[in-house]
């Protein structure tokens, strides 16, 4: 259990921002790489208090949203490079890339760029990013767990002038 003045709970709302220049340069990684491309996504997390008023009425309805803000991403160089082909996660190779993160900021999760494939996560990526969020739990207790995926592909049109993202 965590210490919170406000506990955030399965089926609560989370609130996700990609600011832009994190998106910018996430798709220009993407954009210029030879292969596929995976990294670390940083940022912040905090959980926010929220009263609704009923139109109608004077209940009031209390909530708590967890906002996660991707402020920043940090590539890996390699494929493969902090986990094993079945997904496992390698913890030693896990803490090395965290050495590359800025300190201010914390890991909210994990990107991998597909060229010519679908943007549907995999079943490896899901293990993955449990075994993520698990480390993870352990490197922040003081604040709630989140591991993000995301999952890009990217389509060229017949005649290479633009280019699609697909994410999820």
């Amino acid at each position: 259990n965590h210490n919170f003045e406000l506990e955030f709970l399965p089926g609560n709302i989370m609130d996700v921002v990609v600011y832009g220049p994190s998106l910018a340069t996430l798709l220009f990684e993407c954009a210029s790489s030879n292969s596929d491309v995976e990294g670390l996504l940083v940022g912040s997390v905090c959980l926010q208090a929220t009263t609704e008023r009923a139109d109608f009425t004077d209940n009031r309805h209390k909530d708590v949203i967890l906002k996660v803000g991707v402020e920043g991403i940090v590539p890996t160089g390699q494929l493969h490079s902090f986990y094993g082909s079945g997904g496992a996660l390698r913890e030693a190779e896990f803490d090395s890339q965290l050495a590359h993160c800025p300190s201010d900021k914390r890991v909210v999760g994990w990107f991998r760029f597909r060229r010519g494939l679908t943007a549907k996560p995999s079943m490896q990526e899901y293990a993955l990013s449990k075994s993520i969020a698990e480390a993870l739990r352990k490197r922040y207790p003081d604040l709630p767990t989140v591991c993000l995926l995301g999952v890009i592909s990217r389509d060229v049109d017949y005649n290479a002038s633009s280019f699609s993202y697909d994410y999820s």
